[in-house]
């Protein structure tokens, strides 16, 4: 008898746990399933979208547009082409994982209030979407509304751990292409290279079908390819407005090495830049407005002198 009083408590015991598991489960499948369409930010065709804002609270609206055959931002500089698949791989990905709830949406509506963005795309045929986004860099939570004050969703891109809002809220020099040469084998001109002692600098100008020194009768053509492919490589790890006082705290009274580069539409590139400071990374100045840096190892790639195109000697390989 006690057994089956046992075995009876212990069905008693079983249903109940099963009762508050389907009960979990249909209020897990609500908060979760109650958006309706987890597609409803997903742009599936982004391949006609040639214009994006982005405009946050209290600031200057960022443009990237698409302009003669490359991305633009503010319609003069040129965009990060990194950063723009980025941007389209979020916006063709993008999923809603729920809905806020109640509780959180008096925090959320005061976190857009303050860096909320809002984000409009633009096809050839007018606005293609338009949304607004937020996030919490912190717990890597980002959420999307359809309008200023409407329904607030979380949103993830399925299998990855990412903060989705940060590519939403860059501004416009974190947008900028970070290579400093936009140069090629086609449209190379001439190349000034000028030391801080006034020694060992040299000219690179078209010689002999290639390219060579100016000062030296034969070049060593294999050092002059590697130097020409760093030259057209090299990038930035961050860029500051001249006027910025982070980026003047860092900027030497002298620097190392003056690099000019011409094109053959005699467009003129100037980096000044110094590896010898006290900073764990060099610092340029960009044709004078931006300053820049990058890692000493990638600086000293592009700081050569006369002596390293001489003809057998190729320190580069």
């Amino acid at each position: 008898m006690n057994q089956r009083k046992k075995n009876i408590r212990l069905l008693l015991i079983l249903a109940s746990l099963c009762l508050v598991i389907v009960l979990i489960g249909v209020f897990q499948g609500q908060r979760d399933s109650g958006v309706g369409n987890r597609d409803l930010f997903m742009i599936e065709d982004v391949s006609e979208i040639n214009k994006v804002s982005l405009e946050s609270k209290g600031g200057k609206a960022l443009h990237l547009e698409y302009s003669g055959n490359r991305w633009k931002v503010q319609d003069t500089v040129e965009a990060d082409p990194n950063r723009i698949s980025i941007l389209f791989a979020v916006l063709n990905q993008v999923k809603v994982r729920r809905e806020v709830s109640i509780s959180q949406k008096s925090m959320i509506d005061s976190l857009f209030e303050a860096s909320g963005v809002k984000v409009s795309g633009y096809s050839d045929k007018g606005e293609a979407f338009e949304f607004y986004v937020a996030g919490l860099s912190g717990e890597v939570m980002t959420f999307f509304r359809k309008s200023p004050d409407g329904k607030t969703y979380v949103v993830h891109i399925p299998g990855y751990q990412t903060y989705l809002a940060g590519i939403f809220q860059l501004n416009w020099l974190e947008w900028k292409n970070p290579i400093l040469f936009p140069i090629n084998w086609r449209n190379l001109a001439a190349v000034q290279v000028t030391h801080a002692d006034d020694t060992d600098g040299f000219s690179i100008i078209p010689k002999d079908d290639f390219f060579g020194l100016k000062e030296l009768e034969a070049t060593d053509t294999t050092a002059m390819s590697d130097f020409l492919d760093e030259l057209s490589l090299i990038y930035a790890d961050q860029f500051f407005l001249s006027t910025n006082p982070e980026g003047q705290r860092i900027v030497p009274e002298v620097f190392d090495v003056e690099i000019t580069v011409r094109d053959i539409g005699q467009r003129q590139h100037v980096l000044k830049l110094s590896i010898s400071n006290d900073n764990n990374y060099a610092v340029g100045i960009l044709n004078d407005d931006l300053i820049v840096t990058m890692s000493k190892p990638r600086a000293r790639k592009i700081v050569k002198s006369r002596t390293d195109f001489y003809p057998g000697k190729n320190p580069m390989r």
